[in-house]
């Protein structure tokens, strides 16, 4: 069953040179798996019998640890709010059962890909800390929310122009992926040619789709800013008098009423929302 769930041609994805084989002396052999950057994808040779996204998410169920019924669980104030440079969500973690920290799911490897992130644990207490305050600040002075949130709502013009230039630099390399596999049907090039120059092509390729991935989350939040300067204003007036005994489920429903949202790299944590952009960097080393 669990070879079934795990299996990506259920979503349409036809991986060539994935194994290869290995002389050993006279008609022995043996069946090696290739390093996962030489795969090749066949665009369209395998129809997909489940949507992809149900697929992902089978696999993130997957990956996820078994829990101890008798141990509690511990909150992770970001959980939700929070995602990596590498576009994966980030998800909190206990080490030696007391030190919480956060890290990328894409730094360990699941069924269905490798390891793809190689972001560094996050001490949870001191980021958690840090976007409290700069969330705090944008609490107590609800009047720059406005004004924050008119100048992200300028530049969707901009960002719609550079999704059609990484969309088209996509489509390129979809094309030239496809050419250099009908070459190597045609028997034009090897089997090694086609690996290392396939490999190199779909490199490039996950790169800009990577890129089109976070310009349109950023599109999508910055349609999701609409009328929130008004509701934050109204948050504000409700709890800035007491935002020093916020419990943890308020602090979450303040991450809500502003949209945060926290992308964390090896340069620190950039945040997003009603949250003016001298508040939105956290450079401190969070490691």
């Amino acid at each position: 069953i669990k070879r079934i769930l795990t299996n990506p041609a259920f979503k349409g994805i036809t991986i060539f040179g994935r194994t290869k084989r290995i002389a050993l002396g006279g008609n022995r052999h043996r069946v090696e798996e290739r390093p996962p950057e030489e795969w090749i994808e066949i665009p369209g040779a395998t129809p997909a019998i489940v949507s992809e996204s149900l697929f992902d998410m089978v696999q993130v169920v997957l990956s996820m640890p078994k829990r101890n019924p008798n141990v509690a669980l511990r909150k992770y104030l970001l959980t939700s709010h929070i995602e990596c440079d590498c576009g994966a969500p980030v998800v909190g973690t206990c080490l030696n059962k007391t030190y919480r920290y956060y890290r990328c799911r894409s730094t360990w490897p699941t069924s269905t890909r490798p390891r793809t992130c190689d972001a560094s644990y996050i001490k949870a207490d001191l980021l958690e800390l840090e976007v409290w305050k700069a969330v705090t600040e944008v609490l107590q002075a609800p009047e720059v929310v406005a004004e924050e949130l008119e100048s992200q709502q300028g530049g969707v013009q901009l960002l719609e122009e550079e999704m059609a230039r990484v969309g088209v630099s996509i489509h390129r390399l979809t094309d030239q992926e496809k050419r250099l596999i009908r070459l190597y049907g045609m028997g034009h090039v090897t089997e090694d040619y086609l690996s290392i120059e396939a490999g190199l092509v779909r490199k490039a390729r996950a790169g800009k789709e990577a890129e089109l991935s976070r310009l349109r989350q950023r599109r999508v939040h910055i349609r999701d800013l609409d009328g929130l300067a008004d509701r934050v204003k109204t948050f504000c007036a409700k709890v800035a008098g007491r935002l020093h005994t916020f419990d943890f489920d308020e602090k979450r429903l303040a991450f809500k009423a502003l949209q945060v949202k926290i992308v964390v790299g090896k340069s620190g944590a950039r945040l997003q929302g009603a949250i003016p952009t001298n508040l939105a960097t956290i450079e401190q080393t969070l490691a």
